[in-house]
């Protein structure tokens, strides 16, 4: 080979290896700028970092917790390459990608869709917003934290997220529910008039009937000045009505019934003296009845 053609090979090799270089340099090029990084879902922050000096101590959170709906894409917010990919007990499905100067983390994922040691340039889809792990109460949310690569320090990815443009994230704090106002209330409706001929309804008082001529009873009055006490009054008189006395016939009764007691005994004396008449006395020596006189009286006494 001339030395022409030598030349035209080698740079053919150079134009093609340009390129690459390129994208390498992009992809292992520092990012830990302030406003280098790019949102990762776009959503309201429902709560921010909050780290002191011990980075281990209980209450603290070491990211911010962007809102989003389950299965929604999650971008890369940096170049870089991954480091993990995959569950990690209360921070469920997560994955992990260094970015320069700082390792950015993505927790709580639905699912994954990267594996470790792969280049992902910004904005590459890692995953969907999901529940797994211990995300604790409230909506579901991707938690982003940030951390320097030599010290493992947390940072505020605040600090390095470019400006949203979307409406600016707010804190998540207690809602008050809308004051419900009363809704004024018409006047109530009229019951419509029963037509003519319609049944009363249940529990109405039914008028009574009264027969034609007979007197219409009025009002009951107490009267106005009581007098005394009444003395005692018979019942019988009370309730037999007034002016009228035993009939004639009664009186007949009553006094023949009267006079027939002392006519049977008169003359049942005198059928006995008769008798004796008859049987020439009625005693013996010694005083006592006869016999045949003392049979007649008893059989008459029977009768």
């Amino acid at each position: 080979m001339d030395g022409a053609g030598a030349r035209s090979v080698v740079d053919m090799r150079t134009v093609l290896a340009v390129p690459g270089v390129a994208v390498l340099l992009l992809l292992l090029a520092p990012t830990g700028a302030a406003g280098a990084w790019r949102w990762p879902v776009e959503g309201e922050v429902v709560r921010e970092f909050a780290v002191g000096a011990d980075r281990f101590a209980p209450g603290q959170h070491r990211g911010i917790n962007v809102a989003a709906p389950v299965g929604t894409p999650v971008r890369a917010a940096c170049g870089g390459r991954v480091r993990f990919a995959g569950p990690v007990a209360d921070n469920g499905r997560t994955v992990s990608v260094v970015c320069g100067e700082h390792v950015a983390t993505y927790l709580h994922l639905e699912s994954i869709a990267v594996r470790r040691g792969q280049p992902v340039p910004p904005g590459t889809r890692l995953g969907t917003v999901g529940r797994t792990g211990r995300p604790g109460r409230g909506p579901a949310h991707l938690h982003l934290g940030a951390r320097e690569l030599s010290s493992g320090r947390y940072v505020d990815p605040r600090d390095l997220l470019a400006p949203s443009t979307s409406p600016p994230p707010v804190l998540a704090g207690p809602r008050t529910a809308p004051r419900l106002r009363p809704t004024p209330l018409g006047p109530a409706p009229r019951a419509a008039p029963s037509p003519r001929g319609a049944p009363a309804p249940v529990g109405a008082p039914v008028p009574a009937v009264v027969p034609r001529g007979a007197p219409v009873p009025g009002p009951l009055t107490a009267p106005a000045h009581p007098g005394p006490a009444t003395s005692f009054t018979d019942p019988l008189a009370a309730t037999s009505p007034p002016g009228r006395a035993l009939p004639l016939a009664a009186w007949a009764g009553l006094a023949l019934l009267a006079a027939g007691l002392p006519v049977g005994a008169l003359v049942r004396v005198r059928r006995r003296r008769q008798e004796e008449r008859a049987h020439g006395g009625c005693r013996c020596a010694d005083g006592s009845l006869r016999p045949e006189l003392a049979r007649s009286i008893r059989g008459h006494a029977r009768a």
